[in-house]
């Protein structure tokens, strides 16, 4: 290949060829001509400088360009070529196809790069590579200034033959840099005794995710990574667990079972243990010495004392709350209660688990329905009763009803069918008890807790409707030759007492006795209280002798003159004042049963009045002149003042200003003509020996009539004090 130095050699040759003087010298001119009928007989092919002074073959342009690359140090951009060279543009770019005909030229991004330049380059990268270890692409185009085309095209496919490195992502890493830092990786993974982020774990190192997943990769085909990771490698949450903490936490489980029995998850989550089912196969080799739930697992031997107190519990009151037996270092949730419940319920087949964690025994359900079966059988004989009494007042068909249909139907064959009448629907009868009612029986006798008796209602339920089903159609059966009973036990004893008790009626199951005696004696004279009823007879003979009582001390208690065999009590008192005061008008009733004749205590305290009439008589005939003069003077005040007031208005009306404001006129005085009611009641006290209480409680009745008359005879008394004075 030609040296710079040849070509040096050459032009030397040339200048002193052109120096040396002969005879046979050709001229300038000579030179030029025979240049261009050589150029004209395409023998040669030149190429003129841009000064058209000097010319050049194009094969010896070729040879120039790769001589100034090489010049330049083995790379130099095309138009400092052409510069260089003295030569136009377009001549130099026209000549590169050439030029990098030979494999140690080639052209990338406007340069001409010669191939011992990118060798050299090559040597220098490897060299920086084994001094920092790694160098990133930015760098390289930064500080050796390199086109990164150049570097991607020829420089990087080197790398691991001229280049000894390994290249992630835009950085090169030096093979020994690459073994130092899995040798590191290798250190830092056998040191970490606890669980570690693994990004913390990476910054460490200094690499790229990629090459450190890469290195991970290498130190995990050897079997050399003394631990595991949670999660995806690649995330940011991932986290490395080594091999010495899962050795502890499988000791730390076999140490808190020993103790306490129980394996926590929470706690094995707590310590980075994902899968709990199959960090337990690790370390109990015998699964069955465990009873697995869902959030922990006991000892088979505590699952056991947990089992034989729910029996017993289960053998003292048919249920058990699992709640409230179960362990409390077991932390129970409503699915590990769901569990217990489905193991309890394998081993005991009567047994049942509500939802909320009540077990109990089907037996209770037919104990609590024999608990019931009074409160059934009461509703049952209700029922009964109301479907007889509804069957009585069923509206039968009369026999022109049925004549009618006859000859309704005897109509001409053609023409429109009449329409049929709707008949009456059967008197349907429930025979069903409201579920509250049963649950509120249940809560009474059994006393079971309420969300027991909410899980089991609709089975007791179930069982109610059959019993109470049954008992209404013996209870039906039996109506009549009950009936028959009940009726000759009234018969009997209204003719012997003339009295019938409501609660012993009530007590052979008629659930309303007075409508049943309003049905059953219809015929018969009856005076219905609240707790019994008497003849009319009876009542005749109370009545007469209250009355005889009232008209002799003008009050008389109903309780003492009522038969000692009447079941009174407060609410019979005020029905019975009640039925007397629509027969004397004149009387009234305390709710303490004082029957008292109102017009003759009245009457009897007329004196009384009279006294209090004439005394006071005098004192309001002097508030009324007082009065009436007071009036009088206001009245005059007022009307001087309307005319003085009518003046200023006309003489100040031209010159303006406030109107003056009116006076007030006062309301007139009102005068309370009444006697206190102390003095009243002192009065009834002494004139009939009446008790406090009964004076207080007939007080405002008298006070009210008393008023009424006291202010009558007032009146009477100030028009005679009035006439006098005239």
């Amino acid at each position: 290949m030609t040296t710079w130095a040849d070509i040096k050699k050459l032009a030397a040759d040339l200048q002193r060829a052109q120096l040396v003087v002969g005879a046979k010298k050709l001229s300038e001119r000579n030179c030029i001509e025979l240049v261009h009928k050589l150029a004209t007989a395409n023998v040669i092919d030149l190429v003129f400088t841009t000064d058209g002074k000097e010319y050049v073959t194009k094969k010896h342009l070729v040879t120039e360009i790769r001589n100034e690359c090489l010049a330049r140090g083995g790379h130099t951009p095309i138009g400092d070529i052409a510069a260089a060279l003295r030569v136009e543009f377009g001549q130099i770019e026209a000549q590169i196809g050439d030029t990098v005909a030979d494999d140690e030229f080639f052209v990338c991004s406007g340069e001409v790069f010669s191939r011992r330049y990118i060798r050299e380059l090559c040597a220098e990268v490897n060299s920086k590579l084994q001094e920092l270890g790694s160098l990133s692409l930015q760098h390289l185009t930064k500080t050796m200034q390199i086109p990164t085309e150049v570097i991607h095209n020829h420089i990087l496919p080197n790398v691991g033959s001229t280049i000894d490195a390994n290249q992630s992502g835009d950085t090169l890493y030096a093979s020994a840099y690459l073994r130092s830092q899995r040798n590191t990786l290798r250190a830092v993974l056998s040191a970490i005794t606890r669980v570690t982020p693994l990004p913390r774990i990476q910054q460490s190192l200094n690499v790229s995710p990629s090459l450190f997943s890469s290195l991970w990769n290498e130190l995990q085909d050897v079997n050399a990574v003394p631990g595991r990771i949670i999660g995806n490698k690649n995330s940011a949450n991932a986290l490395y667990v080594p091999n010495v903490h899962d050795r502890m936490v499988r000791q730390c489980t076999v140490k808190n079972f020993h103790e306490n029995r129980i394996v926590n998850f929470d706690a094995l989550k707590k310590m980075f243990v994902v899968n709990q089912h199959d960090h337990l196969k690790q370390v109990f080799p015998d699964l069955n010495q465990l009873v697995i739930f869902q959030n922990f697992a006991i000892s088979r031997e505590l699952w056991e004392e947990v089992e034989q107190a729910i029996s017993d519990e289960m053998a003292k009151t048919d249920y058990c709350n699992l709640a409230n037996v179960l362990p409390p270092t077991a932390p129970f949730e409503d699915a590990d209660i769901k569990v217990a419940g489905q193991l309890l319920v394998k081993k005991h087949m009567d047994w049942k688990i509500t939802e909320t964690g009540l077990c109990y025994d089907k037996c209770i359900i037919k104990k609590i329905v024999n608990e019931l079966d009074d409160f059934i059988a009461e509703k049952a004989q209700i029922v009964a009763f109301d479907y007889v009494r509804q069957l009585r007042h069923k509206p039968k068909k009369t026999t022109d009803d049925d004549d009618c249909g006859t000859k309704a139907t005897r109509k001409k064959k053609g023409g429109k069918q009449s329409k049929q009448v709707d008949e009456p629907k059967e008197h349907s009868v429930s025979v069903t008890i409201p579920i509250d009612e049963v649950q509120k029986e249940i809560k009474v006798r059994c006393k079971l807790p309420e969300d027991l008796v909410d899980a089991i209602g609709d089975e007791v339920m179930r069982h109610v409707h059959i019993t109470s089903h049954r008992k209404v159609e013996a209870a039906l059966l039996n109506i009549h030759q009950h009936e028959h009973e009940i009726e000759q036990y009234v018969l009997k004893t209204l003719h012997e007492n003339r009295i019938i008790d409501f609660g012993v009626l009530k007590k052979m199951l008629v659930p309303d006795p007075p409508a049943y005696l309003v049905e059953s004696l219809h015929n018969r004279d009856l005076v219905i209280l609240w707790n019994c009823a008497v003849s009319s007879e009876l009542w005749g003979e109370v009545e007469k002798t209250v009355a005889n009582e009232v008209a002799k001390a003008d009050y008389c208690n109903l309780v003492h003159v009522m038969p000692s065999a009447v079941p009174f009590e407060d609410v019979d008192i005020k029905v019975a004042g009640q039925m007397l005061l629509k027969k004397h008008t004149d009387w009234g009733i305390t709710e303490g049963g004082l029957c008292y004749d109102i017009r003759k205590i009245v009457n009897g305290l007329d004196g009384f009045i009279a006294e209090k009439a004439e005394a006071m008589a005098p004192d309001y005939v002097k508030q009324l002149r007082q009065k009436s003069e007071t009036d009088s003077k206001k009245a005059a005040d007022d009307d001087n003042w309307d005319t003085n007031a009518e003046k200023k208005k006309k003489g100040k009306k031209q010159k303006g200003g406030k109107q003056p404001k009116p006076v007030e006129v006062p309301k007139e005085h009102s005068i309370s003509v009444t006697i206190p009611i102390d003095e009243i009641q002192k009065v009834l006290k002494s004139r009939y020996n009446l008790p406090e209480e009964t004076t207080d409680a007939i007080g405002d009745d008298i006070k009210r009539h008393v008023d009424i008359i006291f202010r009558q005879k007032v009146e009477a008394d100030m028009l005679g004090i009035v006439c006098s004075a005239l």
